[in-house]
């Protein structure tokens, strides 16, 4: 099988890629990586070809962006950043894609999907985490969008299709169109809802079901596999880390989101210190925090082994570092910022295994930082989610059988039509 991830975005869109890609590489499978080469080493050294969209300057001046994370100007900063890069992906794989390959597709790999319609080819959406989906029975926690689970079906119902209309598809639809007829193919609208998330061949949802539960108007062949945890290869023996890590530890990842306000960032770094425990600050390059008692700050750890020694986790809300904390059974404050970050942030809450924070003040979350650093309850919570992974882990595996079994059945009947 020629396996191709096309994706785009931060960390959070791309690791889960690079993470199957490795996987199906070591069952030996051909796979090549599509994205930005911010990426490019990090998947060759996983076993992948890379194809480069963008330049590693753009990304990296894309996500220090603080328009991308303010929840004002996000939506607006992330359309023009993803259409940019469209027109880019879909010919550096019409190069290699023929009707034979597989492609996986990313929510805001427009161009892809777009191009496997025109191939022909196995085509399967895969989303990262439920919040992209726009339910009328269960709505996202996308802001004031949320308010209507409180109202009448019909209510909701009509709200979705105008926020749908208003909001999504007038940033997205023209560019979208502008390329489809370019190739000969039809306008498509209400594109997240009747189009992004389609295929005949399969939709992979890189979460379980206990995490968020399939709604009536999600796909039908929704398939939830799980979530994938992103692994450090060979990280080096950090003694330094080895010693902090032996005393009670919070370990604090604000990602790129949190990093920008210094206040905040001080605050959870003071706060944590104050309640007599250590902090340990991840992602973050050293010589930008002043060295302080009882702090480390490192750029690159292997996060799982980390959190294996703390007591909590104060982070983003990224889905990865959800993920990771889950599966290490560790309690979590979380202070999100924009885009599927309220979501996550939710549910992780509504699973009794952590706290979504309301203020950045001191004064205001300094209750809930204790809680998850003592609560028991909280903690028998993360233990019962953790026993839910079983011996192992078996996402990845669960990804494989899925993409083996939509590439002989498409191979057995081509020429399918998307369906919902």
């Amino acid at each position: 099988m020629n396996l191709f991830l096309a994706t785009l975005g931060s960390s959070g869109d791309v690791f889960p890629f690079i993470i199957i890609g490795e996987h199906m590489a070591k069952r030996g499978h051909k796979v090549f990586l599509c994205t930005n080469p911010y990426f490019k080493c990090l998947a060759e050294s996983r076993g992948l070809e890379f194809i480069s969209v963008g330049s590693a300057q753009e990304y990296i001046a894309g996500v220090h962006s603080r328009a991308l994370w303010d929840s004002e100007t996000a939506l607006d900063t992330l359309c023009r950043y993803m259409l940019k890069q469209q027109d880019e992906m879909y010919q550096q794989l019409e190069r290699v894609v023929d009707g034979s390959s597989v492609l996986l597709t990313s929510l805001w790999s427009f161009s892809a999907k777009t191009l496997g319609e025109r191939k022909g080819c196995c085509t399967l959406p895969v989303r990262v985490g439920p919040s992209t989906f726009l339910s009328c029975y269960n709505l996202p926690q996308h802001g004031k969008l949320a308010l209507a689970n409180t109202l009448p079906m019909t209510l909701r119902k009509g709200i979705v299709s105008l926020f749908e209309k208003q909001v999504l598809d007038k940033r997205f639809c023209a560019e979208v169109n502008t390329l489809r007829s370019r190739v000969g193919l039809a306008p498509v609208k209400r594109i997240l809802s009747q189009w992004v998330h389609t295929s005949a061949d399969g939709l992979i949802c890189l979460f379980p079901e206990w995490f968020a539960h399939p709604q009536p108007d999600w796909p039908r062949n929704a398939n939830l596999v799980g979530l994938p945890l992103f692994e450090a290869e060979n990280a080096p023996v950090d003694e330094e880390l080895g010693r902090f890590l032996e005393r009670e530890t919070v370990l604090f990842s604000p990602g790129w989101s949190l990093q920008f306000d210094e206040y905040f960032f001080n605050a959870i770094v003071a706060e944590v210190t104050r309640q007599r425990r250590q902090c340990l600050v991840v992602g973050v390059n050293p010589e930008d925090v002043p060295v302080r008692p009882g702090v480390l700050v490192k750029k690159e750890v292997d996060l799982a082994a980390c959190l294996r020694h703390c007591v909590a986790a104060v982070h983003h809300g990224g889905i990865g570092t959800i993920s990771h904390c889950f599966y290490q059974s560790v309690p979590q404050l979380i202070f999100p910022s924009a885009f599927d970050q309220f979501d996550n942030a939710y549910r992780v809450e509504q699973l009794g295994c952590g706290i979504q924070a309301k203020s950045r003040l001191p004064e205001k979350f300094s209750d809930a930082l204790d809680r998850v650093m003592t609560d028991e309850n909280m903690r028998e919570r993360c233990r019962r989610i953790q026993e839910k992974y079983g011996d192992k882990n078996h996402c990845l595996e669960n990804v494989r059988h899925a993409l083996e079994q939509a590439h002989q059945r498409h191979a057995s009947c081509p020429g399918s039509v998307a369906y919902r």
